[in-house]
C-alpha cells in the first residue's frame, strides 16, 4: 500500500496596481520634467488614499 501526502499552502497577497496613461507613444517620445513631476504628486495622492 502507498501512501500520498500532498501539501497545500493558500495565501492572499493584497496590493494595488495603477495604470497611468501619460501619453500616447506615436505622438511623444518622452514625458518632460514637469509632466513626471505631476505624475508623481498623482502616485502620492492615491497612495495616501488608499492608506499605503
Amino acid at each position: 500500500m502507498t501512501r500520498t501526502f500532498i501539501q497545500t499552502l493558500d495565501f492572499v497577497q493584497r496590493e494595488t496596481i495603477y495604470l497611468v496613461t501619460a501619453y500616447p507613444k506615436n505622438e511623444k517620445d518622452d514625458l518632460s520634467r514637469e509632466e513626471c513631476r505631476e505624475i508623481c504628486k498623482m502616485i502620492r495622492m492615491l497612495e495616501r488614499q488608499n492608506g499605503e
